[in-house]
């Protein structure tokens, strides 16, 4: 029980840490003019990408999964990631089509 509290807590300092520095980040690049029209296409495309290679990698993980514990809870909870993941696809295409038609 403590080290699920040990990892929690660490969990969530870390999650609070990472919010910090984004804020502290975002306001430094405010200031420099950073967040211009290049690095919202750099975002984009970056985001996309990234996109794409966690989808291959949700599917190597399921196999694995699959592979090493058969059908169990981390079959469900991967193949409920999955699902997630290619719902929030179409949903945010669907969305974004519209905006642009």
């Amino acid at each position: 029980m403590l080290n699920n509290m040990i990892a929690l807590a660490g969990l969530s300092g870390g999650l609070l840490i990472a919010g910090v520095c984004y804020l502290f980040a975002r306001r430094n690049a405010r200031k420099k003019r950073g967040l211009d029209e290049r690095y919202r296409y750099m975002m984009s495309n970056s985001k996309a990408l990234s996109w794409n290679v966690t989808f291959f990698a949700i599917l190597l993980a399921w196999v694995l999964v699959i592979a090493v514990e058969g059908i169990s809870l981390s079959f469900f909870v991967m193949s409920a990631i999955y699902v997630i993941h290619s719902v929030s696809l179409i949903v945010f295409t669907f969305y974004f089509s519209g905006q642009h038609s």
